[in-house]
């Protein structure tokens, strides 16, 4: 065998697995139902006064569903306000 035969074998064995792995990933996003959640839809909440000191607005913007431990959300801090000390034992991102 030639090396251009190697080489055009090995092109046409990973394309093939290319095309096997996006059809695998295709096939498990069309599984998953997506939600959309308009802008504004949500109302605010206040911040926990263990926190945040001052006044302070948080916004979801989005939430884990079932098990999931994932959420975010956009803080907004009015004029004086600023972080309490406090931690996120599961983690923050």
């Amino acid at each position: 065998m030639t090396r251009n035969q190697r080489k055009g074998m090995k092109l046409a064995a990973m394309t093939a697995a290319s095309f096997v792995l996006a059809a695998s990933i295709a096939s498990a996003q069309s599984e998953q139902a997506v939600t959309v959640t308009r802008s504004g839809s949500q109302p605010s909440t206040t911040g926990a006064a263990e926190n945040f000191i001052g006044s302070v607005r948080v916004d979801d913007r989005f939430k884990g569903s079932g098990d999931a431990r994932i959420s975010g959300a956009t803080v907004t801090f009015e004029p004086g306000a600023r972080t309490a000390w406090h931690t996120h034992p599961l983690g923050q991102t």
